[in-house]
């Protein structure tokens, strides 16, 4: 049997400041935070045309440049923009970046 809490095991592994959702506190003054976090509708549409807008240039160097360089970038680029859609509409699930009533469905 250990003698160790799970709370100092858990100290030891992950510093405090990183086992809490306001680790950012620790680094950033509350009023920029406040500034990042902020709703925004056009910036939700515009991280959203962004994510497609990388998509098509990848695939237009790709289809350009035709190598295997250029189709391996081109395929690990639509991947991370994937992953960036993938927390685009997450946020949105949420309502973390555009406003509750855009999202709002009438029934």
């Amino acid at each position: 049997m250990c003698d160790v809490s799970a709370c100092a095991l858990t100290d030891h592994i992950i510093p405090r400041h990183f086992q809490t959702m306001g680790a950012s506190a620790s680094f950033l003054d509350r009023q920029i935070i406040r500034a990042l976090s902020r709703r925004s509708d056009l910036w939700g549409a515009w991280l959203t045309l962004h994510v497609w807008g990388v998509i098509l240039a990848a695939w237009a160097m790709a289809i350009i440049w035709t190598n295997p360089v250029t189709i391996l970038l081109a395929i690990l680029i639509v991947g991370s923009r994937q992953h960036g859609m993938a927390i685009l509409m997450h946020d949105a699930a949420q309502a973390a970046k555009i406003t509750p009533q855009t999202c709002k469905v009438s029934h």
